[in-house]
């Protein structure tokens, strides 16, 4: 099971920080062990350049196997004694079907202004096309007619 799947129902607080806590391994694959994996793996060719592997169960995943400290909109996992890592918390949490719907959420709305901003802006192009029409047309007029008065201020000195 994907670990991504374990963590679809996090609410919408909590998805960024599961996301930094797990960094690169929120891909992961949670397999009830992990001893039994490595002859599977062997040859293995068709999968991502890292394949992160978790050892769990996955009705009943345990988090606190990490040893984490938490920072403001971070998390720093320390992996090992001499191995930690620091993770931000995204603005765009991978985990969680309340995440990704808020997100889409969001996207619609974004979508929404757009679209009127774009017919707002349709509309106010159309109406300078009509005035540039109607300005070019006026201009004509007005060269025609000092054309024409000046041809008669010729013709009469």
């Amino acid at each position: 099971m994907l670990l991504s799947e374990i963590y679809d129902d996090v609410s919408l607080e909590d998805a960024p920080y599961f996301s930094a806590l797990y960094g690169p391994s929120r891909h992961a694959i949670v397999v009830p062990d992990l001893s039994q994996v490595t002859e599977h793996l062997e040859g293995l060719t068709d999968c991502p350049e890292d394949l992160y592997l978790i050892e769990g169960d996955p009705q009943s995943f345990d988090d606190s196997v990490f040893s984490v400290d938490e920072l403001e909109k971070a998390v720093v996992v320390k992996i090992a004694d001499r191995q930690w890592r620091y993770s931000r918390f995204p603005e765009v949490p991978l985990f969680g079907r309340a995440a990704r719907e808020s997100r889409i959420e969001s996207r619609h709305a974004e979508r929404e202004v757009l679209s009127e901003r774009f017919a707002t802006l349709s509309f106010d192009v159309q109406k300078l096309s009509v005035c540039i029409r109607r300005s070019a047309a006026l201009s004509a007029v007005i060269w025609r007619l000092r054309l024409s008065l000046t041809r008669k201020q010729k013709s009469v000195n």
